[in-house]
């Protein structure tokens, strides 16, 4: 018999805990779907719930196969080759082959992230639980019911609700429980007897933790960092453009360097030659080649030095594109198609506007901004935290009863309860209104008048308050901190725009001092030229004098470089250089390696 009862109680709750599970899965369900129509919207997207779900209990872990550990390509390297490329294609290379912006590309999506993290406070929380009771315990009094020495209970509960932050700080949760109750007390009127309560609970803090401004805050926050990220973006992907720039006229130099140090040694080797002819007939004296084998011995190691530098300015090149077709371990040599052309005679570069510029479009500037105003946030978190606790609380909620009549079954005799558990006789009927099963309590929970409601406050206030003051002051210092550090920002910023600006109009002229240097040291160069060809000079002359020209050309091509070397610096620090290359930040914000 006690197997029967024990049958009939499970059964009864079975009910209960269906409704839980089908619940939950319910949310299961929502969440999955959700995470597919994420995956549909982004490259990148939470897992759903079957493969994580098969990832935690098996030794395989398919969310992570695309993230590979790198290895070094193998194969023979390619063999040597010369590409042409000019500066726009260089940059348009590095931006879109560069390891290192392909790595920081990520910085700003995860700082995005961070504001749905802060945004996750509000969502919704579906919460459940089952849990089923037994005990059978010895009676110590005839008042517990009991027909034998023995107790015996069972409380099957059942709970489900929904709780939410809102944007006032305060929180609220609707919560449905359910509970069967079952004993063999004889004092039980329903036996066994459902319960139902439907509740809906706030608490509100009005003091700390209260208001709009102060939960919204963190939102704010992750969004200034969000906007920090990318102004720091854009800034390195400025000093990879600057640097590529740089690096495509130092190899400009490289290259016509060594061809004016070439032509120099094949002149000097041509006047050795001519000098070993006259000695042969007699016309020269054999010390003078002495004078002009020392030319061609100076000459060849300023190639060796200027073939030299050309490798290493190749290196640094390939080093910043990180080419695929060049990568720094080939031979692969890159050839500049552009050559460094005469400055403009007028430039509308007022030094004024460009500092204001500057401070107007300078990543770092505007980044240093966005961090005072995210610590003047902090300070007034700070600030909420000074205030002691009070809070609002308040409950509503509805009760529902219903169950089995006790005394309808306690006149029968085992065998008819034997038949009503298998099904052949009719149970007889119910003596309390309330007899019924849990959809009765259901039906109570609307139709009757039983309810409740209750509403409190809280209030905690700390003595010293210790930890909240001295986060305050912190945060204070902290704002101080960037204040003085935005402002000496400000200072390195108008001061490396005044020199870029200076050093930029200083080699305009010194290239037009340098070319015309140049024309006068050709002049003269050709005058020793027939001046030796009449016996009327050395060798040694001239090539003092070619020495004089190979110095002028050099120092020529050193100041076209250097001129548009810190142009691209001067507007760096105005903050233009992307805009005046053509670059927009937009097009580059999901770089993917293809």
């Amino acid at each position: 018999m006690a197997a029967l009862e024990h049958r009939a109680v499970w059964l009864s709750s079975k009910d209960l805990f269906f409704i839980v599970l089908a619940l939950v899965c319910l949310a299961l369900f929502h969440s999955s779907a959700f995470a597919q129509e994420e995956k549909s919207t982004g490259e990148l997207s939470t897992p759903s719930l079957g493969p994580l779900l098969e990832d935690q209990w098996t030794s395989q872990n398919s969310q992570a196969i695309d993230v590979h550990l790198y290895a070094m390509p193998e194969g023979p390297l390619q063999p040597e080759m010369s590409i042409s490329l000019t500066i726009r294609d260089a940059i348009r290379i590095a931006l879109f082959g560069n390891y290192d912006i392909l790595a920081e590309q990520y910085v700003p999506q995860v700082a995005e992230l961070e504001i749905q993290k802060a945004r996750g406070v509000f969502d919704t929380y579906l919460n459940s639980s089952y849990a089923h009771d037994y005990a059978s315990e010895l009676t110590s009094s005839q008042l517990q019911g009991s027909s034998t020495n023995i107790l015996k209970t069972r409380r099957i509960v059942s709970e489900i609700g929904l709780a939410k932050m809102v944007e006032t700080g305060g929180r609220l949760e609707l919560k449905l429980d359910l509970a069967r109750y079952g004993s063999n007390s004889a004092f039980l009127t329903l036996n066994p007897s459902y319960t139902t309560h439907l509740n809906l609970s706030i608490a509100q803090p009005l003091l700390k933790n209260a208001g709009f401004a102060f939960q919204k805050a963190p939102i704010r926050i992750a969004e200034n960092r969000h906007v920090i990220s990318e102004d720091q973006w854009k800034g390195f992907v400025s000093d990879t453009v600057f640097q590529v720039v740089q690096a495509y006229w130092d190899l400009v130099f490289a290259f016509q360097n060594l061809e004016v140090r070439q032509s120099s040694l094949n002149l000097a080797r041509e006047l050795l030659r001519e000098n070993e002819a006259r000695v042969r007939l007699g016309t020269l004296a054999p010390v003078e080649l002495l004078q002009s084998r020392t030319g061609v011995s100076l000459r060849e190691e300023e190639v060796l030095d200027a073939d030299s530098l050309l490798q290493v300015a190749q290196d640094l090149l390939k080093g910043l594109l990180q080419w695929e077709k060049a990568p720094v371990r080939s031979s692969t040599k890159i050839e500049p198609v552009e050559i460094p052309p005469e400055p403009p005679e007028h430039e509308d570069n007022a030094l004024a506007q460009a500092v204001d510029l500057a401070l107007r479009t300078r990543p770092e500037y505007r980044a240093a901004q966005k961090d005072l105003e995210t610590k003047n946030l902090q300070i007034k978190m700070a600030e909420n935290g000074l205030l002691p606790n009070l809070d609002l609380t308040g409950e509503i909620g509805l009760n529902g009863l219903g169950g089995s009549s006790a005394d309808a079954l306690s006149n029968l005799s085992e065998l008819e309860r034997l038949l009503i558990a298998l099904g052949l006789l009719e149970p007889p009927k119910a003596k309390s209104p309330l007899d019924g099963d849990w959809h009765r309590s259901f039906k109570e929970l609307f139709d009757s008048e039983t309810y409740q409601w209750s509403v409190g406050i809280r209030f905690e206030m700390p003595i010293e308050n210790r930890a909240a003051k001295s986060e305050y002051l912190q945060s204070k210092l902290e704002a101080y901190r960037s204040l003085w550090s935005l402002r000496s920002l400000e200072e390195k910023i108008t001061l490396e725009v005044k020199e870029a600006w200076r050093a930029q109009q200083t080699n305009r002229e010194k290239v037009r001092t340098s070319i015309a240097t140049q024309t006068f040291a050709r002049q003269q160069f050709e005058a020793e030229q027939k001046k030796l060809s009449f016996g009327l000079s050395t060798n040694y002359q001239l090539l003092k004098m070619e020495e004089d020209l190979r110095s002028a050309q050099i120092n020529t091509l050193r100041a076209k470089i250097k001129y548009w070397k810190d142009r691209a610096r001067f507007e760096k620090a105005k903050g233009s250089l992307l805009e005046r290359e053509g670059i927009r930040i937009e097009d580059i914000a999901s770089i993917r390696r293809g």
